[in-house]
């Protein structure tokens, strides 16, 4: 896995989060985001998930049974992902950011499992 860190100033830990991923048999890229997700790692965890976003994929899974937090920075990271990823999901999301995802109505665009 990864280490994505934080941004560090003022003395001040920047957020620390993992990233790691393979394919499934049915062709599926899965990406697990572990630790946290906000504003001081979002960019430095975009590229990693670019990186692991293989130009072409079809179909990617966000396995986040692992994510601690995650902040709008670090949905922003997911929605530019389904914006050019024709069908992405989330595995094992969190009940309060299944609950996020309902409320801003981006659980169409960022649906979990069935």
């Amino acid at each position: 896995m990864e280490e994505v860190n934080g941004d560090e100033s003022a003395n001040l830990k920047g957020a620390q989060a993992f990233v790691d991923h393979w394919s499934e048999a049915d062709g599926a890229v899965v990406i697990q985001l572990a630790g946290e997700i906000d504003i001081s790692n979002a960019a430095n965890v975009q590229e990693a998930v670019d990186q692991a976003a293989e130009p072409g994929a079809e179909h990617l899974v966000f396995d986040l049974g692992q994510l601690e937090f995650i902040d709008s920075s670090g949905l922003a990271v997911l929605l530019a992902v389904a914006r050019r990823v024709p069908r992405v999901q989330l595995r094992n999301p969190s009940p309060f950011l299944q609950r996020v995802l309902e409320v801003t109505g981006l659980s169409a665009t960022l649906p979990t499992e069935p």
